[in-house]
C-alpha cells in the first residue's frame, strides 16, 4: 500500500471515530474518492499531514479514550507492574512514540 493509500485509511478511521476534518469548506466524510486522493496527495507533498497527526483531537479519535501503562506498555489496567504503574492516555503515549518514529505513516498503519 502506498503512503497516500495508507494515510487515506488512517484519516478515514480517525474521521469515523470523531475527528472533524475539513478542507476548503468540504468535510472529509462528504468528499468524493477523487477529492480525498487529491487532498491526501497534497497533504503528503506539503507535509501538512504532520500537524493533523500530532493533534490531540487526532490522537483521541485514532487511539480512543483508553490509557496505557508507560512502565510495561500494556493498554488498559496493568496487571504486570506490581509496584506503581505509570498510566498515561493512550493517545498521548502513542503521540510520544510517533514523535520518535522515523516513518510516521508506517507507525500509524500498525493501528489500522
Amino acid at each position: 500500500m502506498t503512503n497516500e493509500e495508507t494515510l487515506k485509511n488512517i484519516l478515514d478511521k480517525a474521521v469515523k471515530n470523531g475527528l472533524g476534518l475539513k478542507s476548503h469548506r468540504i468535510a472529509w466524510e462528504e468528499a468524493s474518492a477523487y477529492h480525498k486522493e487529491r487532498w491526501v496527495s497534497n497533504l503528503i507533498q506539503s507535509k501538512e499531514y504532520v500537524s493533523i497527526i500530532f493533534s490531540h483531537e487526532f490522537a483521541k479519535a485514532y487511539w480512543g479514550d483508553g490509557y496505557i501503562c508507560l512502565t510495561c506498555g500494556q493498554e488498559g489496567e496493568c496487571d504486570n507492574c506490581y509496584s506503581s504503574p505509570n498510566y498515561r492516555s493512550s493517545g498521548i503515549a502513542h503521540l510520544m512514540q510517533l514523535a520518535l518514529s522515523t516513518d510516521r505513516i508506517k507507525y500509524l498503519e500498525k493501528f489500522l
